[in-house]
């Protein structure tokens, strides 16, 4: 997935919360699923918002093990999913 640069800039506007809220309107799951606790809490307040991507390693997802490429060359030939 790309985004332009300008995208990012406004992202980085708008707080997790903020954002979230806006996900929410999507209705692509219900609205009491999701929610974080007391343990989640900015470390950094002072600190404008992130925007980036997060990237999980690999792995097959019919054995689970990591694998490097984008086919993990099990039985079932299935796609590597992070």
């Amino acid at each position: 997935m790309t985004l332009r640069s300008d995208t990012l800039r406004k992202l980085a506007q708008f707080d997790t919360p903020t954002i979230c809220n806006v996900i929410e309107l999507f209705d692509v799951r219900p609205r009491n699923t999701g929610y974080m606790d007391g343990r989640i809490r900015a470390n950094f307040p002072e600190l404008p918002p992130m925007v980036g991507f997060a990237a999980g390693p690999r792995r097959c997802r019919a054995t689970r093990t990591r694998v490097s490429s984008s086919r993990c060359g099990c039985s079932t030939r299935c796609p590597a999913r992070p």
